[in-house]
Parts: structure tokens; C-alpha cells; sequence
């Protein structure tokens, strides 16, 4: 899914935190590569907020 944009799965969340980076990224996806399937957009979407989430429940976690 991700590979469609060419974004690095390893460093992704890194990306996403810089909203203008993330659109500047995914933009220049669908330029290159074409639009996504709306089932590639709707997993990609699940698995950034699933990351979203774990990264908030481990700050929690980490703060008391």
C-alpha cells in the first residue's frame, strides 16, 4: 500500500507527523503512480491510525 506512494514503510509515521510532507509524498504518489484502489486507500488509512493510536497509548503508558 504504501509502496504505491513510494514511501518507506520503516519510516512512514516519521513522514505522517509532517502534515506537509505527508501530502507533498502522497501527491506526488498519484502523480507518479496513478490514484490508488479505494480498498489501498481505506487499508492505508486503518493501518496510519492503528500506528496513530499504539504511538498515543505508549506516550500514555510512558507518563503515567
Amino acid at each position: 500500500m504504501l509502496n504505491h506512494f513510494g514511501i518507506d514503510r520503516t519510516t512512514w509515521s516519521q513522514l505522517a507527523a509532517d502534515r506537509t510532507a505527508w501530502r507533498s509524498a502522497i501527491h506526488g504518489g498519484l502523480l507518479n503512480g496513478g490514484r490508488p484502489t479505494r480498498d489501498v486507500a481505506i487499508e492505508t488509512n486503518r493501518l496510519i491510525g492503528a500506528t496513530l493510536a499504539d504511538a498515543r497509548a505508549s506516550a500514555r503508558a510512558m507518563h503515567g
